[in-house]
Parts: structure tokens; C-alpha cells; sequence
């Protein structure tokens, strides 16, 4: 995504010889670069639209995400009615398959029993 920096500026640490304001100028630098690498301009709309279509892909499933992606597009609303149409055409819900059970606790939990898109295993999804 956009040249790696949507990666740096959310998973970045600070090195052990930066000073605080030497990370906050890194983090500013991986932000802007993925601004702009993304085209989005300088208003609070369009960075709402690009936070709100990373967030949404990050949960989807792989294929789903992948296929969205594609379609190179801006609008949230977009990008859901395309995940929307591919699953359609391919079966399947946005996030996997999902289970619900009671734990030990006696509280409700989800399990999941979908394809983790990162080596094909079933019933767990990597995190990012």
C-alpha cells in the first residue's frame, strides 16, 4: 500500500538513538509520503475517506481485500459496494465464517473458522 509508508507510520518504534522530536519528524515524513502517495489532498474529507477504506480493507477477508484494491477507489462507499459485488459473484461474508461459543467465563465469544489469508490455515487469521 502506497509505497510501504502506510506500514512504517503505524508500526514504526522509535530507534534508541532518535530523540523524541527526531521520531515525531520521521512519523511526519512516512505520513505525508503516504498521503501523497495516495492522493489525498489537504481536507479533513478526504484523509476521513482514506482512514475509513484502510480500516475497512484491514478486516476483510484477503481475496475480498485484494479484489476492492483493484478497483483503485477513493470512496468508502465504493470500496464497500465492490467487496459487497465480489461477494455476490463468490459466496462467502466479508470477514469469514465466524462461530459463536460460550468461554469458561460464561461470556459470548466469536471464534473463527474462516482461512488465515497469510499461509492458508483454517479456523485462525493472521494479524497484521
Amino acid at each position: 500500500m502506497e509505497g510501504g509508508f502506510h506500514y512504517k507510520f503505524f508500526n514504526s518504534l522509535a530507534e534508541s538513538t532518535e530523540s523524541p522530536l527526531e521520531f515525531l519528524s520521521r512519523l511526519n515524513n512516512y505520513l505525508a509520503r503516504w498521503l501523497e502517495l495516495a492522493k489525498v489532498g489537504e481536507n479533513y474529507e478526504e484523509l476521513r475517506n482514506l482512514l475509513l477504506k484502510e480500516q475497512f480493507l484491514k478486516v476483510c477477508q484477503k481475496d475480498v481485500a485484494m479484489y476492492a484494491l483493484d478497483k483503485e477507489l477513493a470512496v468508502p462507499s465504493a470500496v464497500a459496494e465492490a467487496a459487497a459485488h465480489y461477494l455476490q459473484v463468490h459466496g462467502g461474508t466479508l470477514s469469514g465464517k465466524r462461530t459463536q461459543r460460550r468461554s469458561n467465563n460464561g461470556n459470548q465469544e466469536v471464534e473463527f473458522t474462516g482461512t488465515c489469508y497469510n499461509c492458508g490455515g483454517q479456523g485462525y487469521r493472521a494479524k497484521e
